[in-house]
C-alpha cells in the first residue's frame, strides 16, 4: 500500500458526478467475467481501478498496516462535502480493525461527514470495552438511542 494507490482511490471516486450507470453498463459487457463477485458500486469501482478483486477488507487492512491510515483520513476529510464519497468511505470505515481509529471517526463525525446511522454501525465494529462502555454512557452524545445504549451495556456484559 502507498500514498498513490490511496489517491487513485480518491481519484475514481471522485468520478462519481459521471453517468455511472452507463459507464457500468459498458464495463459489464465488454468484461462480464471481471465483475462477476462485484455486489456494490465500491466492489465495481475497485475492480475497475485494477484492485484485481482485492476485498474491500484487506484493502483498508493494509492501509492501516502501511501506517498510511492518516493520509487515508486526511483525503476522506478533503472530500467530506461530497455526499458519494461520503457513502463509498463509510463502506470502507467497518472494516477498519483498530479501534482506536474507529473512535477517532466516531468521535469526530463532523470532520469526516458521517451521519448518524454511520456512526451506529461504527460502533457495532468497536471490540474494546472501555470505549463501548463510554458510549452507552454517554449514549446522547453519539445519537444512540436508550436502546442502543442498553445493547452496548449487554455487549460488555453491564446489566443494570
Amino acid at each position: 500500500m502507498n500514498k498513490e494507490r490511496i489517491d487513485s482511490l480518491f481519484e475514481v471516486l471522485n468520478f462519481g458526478d459521471v453517468d455511472e450507470y452507463k459507464m457500468y453498463q459498458e464495463l459489464v459487457i465488454r468484461c462480464s467475467a471481471s465483475f462477476l463477485n462485484c455486489s456494490s458500486h465500491l466492489d465495481f469501482l475497485m475492480e475497475m481501478e485494477g484492485y484485481n478483486g482485492e476485498t474491500l477488507s484487506n484493502f483498508m487492512q493494509d492501509i492501516e498496516k502501511s501506517g498510511l491510515i492518516d493520509y487515508f483520513l486526511s483525503k476522506a476529510e478533503e472530500n467530506k462535502k461530497n455526499k458519494y464519497i461520503r457513502g463509498a468511505l463509510c463502506m470502507l470505515y467497518v472494516f477498519i480493525s483498530d479501534d482506536t481509529i474507529l473512535d477517532k471517526l466516531i468521535e469526530n463525525p463532523k470532520k469526516y461527514g458521517l451521519e448518524q446511522y454511520e456512526i451506529t454501525e461504527l460502533i457495532d465494529k468497536v471490540k474494546d470495552m472501555t470505549l463501548l462502555k463510554k458510549y452507552a454512557e454517554n449514549y446522547n452524545n453519539y445519537g444512540l438511542s436508550v436502546m442502543n445504549a442498553g445493547n452496548l451495556l449487554e455487549r460488555i456484559g453491564d446489566v443494570r
